[in-house]
C-alpha cells in the first residue's frame, strides 16, 4: 500500500487519476477501463476523477457511462484550468494527471507509482503509438535555453544536424531500450505521476495558457525546485496524440500564441532574440533519399534502432528497435508520407546506415 506522501492528512486513494476530456468519447472509455484493471491488478484503491470540456450536454451525458467518481461539467478554460480543478477534489497520495487518449499497458500503474516513492520525483511513462508498444513515440525535447537553440541550428544546419547525430540517436536508444528508471532532462505531458507532496508545493499548472507549453513550464518550475524527473523505463503507455486538436482550425494560433509565452518568461532576452532571429531563417532543404513502396518494402539491414518521421529531418521522430520493423508500422504508416533512418553503433558510436520514403499506396 502507498503510504501518504503529502506530509499532512493520509490520502483516501493511492492513486487519482484526473483527465481532461473534450469532445473525447471515442477514447476516454479505454483509459479509464485500462486504469481500473492496473489497480484491480496491483490490489490498489483509486479513484477517477474526469474533467469534462466539450461545452456539450450529449458529451457529458456519455461520460456517466465511464463511471468516473467525480464527472466536474465546467467551461472549457483550457487543459491547465481542468487539471487544476481535478487535482484540487482529488484525494489520491499520487495524481495521474492524463489526456482522455492514453491507455495503460500492464505492468504500468506500479512501474509508474514506485519511480514517485520518494516524494521528491515525478514520472512519466514510455509513451508507445501502438498497443504492442513497440514503436515508441519521441523523447520529450530539451527545453533549456542551450536546447532550443540547438534544435533550431538543426533544423538550419547540415553541419550541425551531423554533428549532432549521434548524440539525438543515444538519447533516443537510451529513453527507449530502458527497462529500470531513469532521470531524464524533460517528460512529455500526456501521463505524468505526480506525488501530492510535489504538488502541494509547486502549485498547479499555469492556467494563462489555453494549450501547449503548460505542463513544459511547470515541469521547468518543479525541476528547478530540485524535483527529479524520471522516466518510467517499465511502464508501457500507448498516447493516441492530438485527437482533440488535430481538427481545430486555431491549433497553430494556440500553439504560436503560446511558445511566445513560453519564451518570454522562461528564457533571456537575448535568448528569445537569438531563437526570434533563427525563426527568420528558412530550414534547409533534405537531400533525397531512396524510395519504396512501403515500409514492408524496406532493405533487410543490420539495424539496431530505426527512426520514422513525416519529415526527412527526423526531428522529432518515433522510433523501433531491432533490425526489422513491427508489424504496427505497416498498419500506422503504410497510407501516408513516412521517412525511416536505419541506425546502428559502429565502433562504440551511433551512425547512420541509410534512409528511404514511401508515400503511401493510397496516394501513390
Amino acid at each position: 500500500m502507498i503510504q501518504s506522501l503529502s506530509g499532512s492528512a493520509p490520502a483516501t486513494v493511492d492513486a487519482s487519476l484526473v483527465v481532461v476530456t473534450c469532445r473525447s468519447r471515442p477514447h476516454i472509455e479505454t483509459c479509464v477501463e485500462s486504469f481500473r484493471r492496473e489497480l484491480s491488478t496491483a490490489g490498489l484503491r483509486g479513484e477517477i476523477i474526469i474533467v469534462e470540456h466539450s461545452e456539450d450536454y450529449t458529451e457529458s451525458e456519455a461520460l456517466d457511462g465511464c463511471r468516473p467518481d467525480r464527472l466536474i461539467v465546467q467551461a472549457n478554460r483550457g487543459y491547465a484550468a481542468g487539471i487544476n480543478r481535478g487535482a484540487e477534489d482529488s484525494g489520491g497520495a499520487v495524481l495521474l494527471l492524463a489526456n482522455p487518449d492514453v491507455e495503460f499497458l500492464p505492468g504500468s500503474l506500479t512501474a509508474l507509482l514506485s519511480c514517485v516513492e520518494d516524494g521528491n520525483s515525478i514520472a512519466g511513462p514510455q509513451l508507445t503509438w501502438d498497443i504492442g508498444g513497440e514503436v515508441f513515440l519521441p523523447p520529450p525535447e530539451d527545453f533549456s535555453a542551450s536546447g532550443q537553440i540547438r534544435q533550431n541550428l538543426r533544423s538550419r544546419s547540415a553541419y550541425v544536424r551531423r554533428l549532432t547525430r549521434a548524440s539525438r540517436l543515444e538519447m533516443s536508444w537510451r529513453q527507449w531500450s530502458a527497462h529500470r528508471p531513469i532521470e531524464v532532462p524533460f517528460l512529455r505531458g500526456p501521463l505524468l505521476a505526480v506525488p501530492r507532496s510535489v504538488w502541494n508545493r509547486q502549485g498547479g499548472l499555469p492556467e494563462d495558457y489555453f494549450l501547449y507549453y503548460e505542463e513544459t513550464e511547470w515541469l521547468m518550475r518543479a525541476k528547478r525546485s530540485g524535483v527529479r524527473l524520471v522516466l518510467a523505463g517499465n511502464a508501457k503507455v500507448v498516447h493516441r496524440w492530438g485527437h482533440a486538436t488535430r481538427n481545430r482550425a486555431d491549433r497553430a494560433q494556440i500553439e504560436a500564441r503560446s511558445m511566445r509565452l513560453f519564451v518570454k518568461r522562461n528564457y533571456s532576452r537575448a535568448t528569445a532574440a537569438v531563437l526570434h532571429l533563427l525563426s527568420r531563417i528558412p530550414p534547409i532543404a533534405e537531400k533525397p533519399t531512396d524510395v519504396v513502396e512501403g515500409p514492408e518494402d524496406l532493405p533487410s539491414i543490420a539495424a539496431e534502432m530505426w527512426l520514422l518521421a513525416p519529415e526527412a529531418g527526423f526531428q522529432p521522430a518515433i522510433g523501433c528497435l531491432g533490425a526489422h520493423l513491427p508489424d504496427a508500422v505497416v498498419e500506422l504508416t503504410g497510407g501516408d508520407r513516412w521517412h525511416a533512418l536505419a541506425a546502428a553503433r559502429r565502433h562504440g558510436r551511433w551512425e547512420g546506415l541509410g534512409a528511404w520514403h514511401w508515400v503511401g499506396r493510397s496516394k501513390a
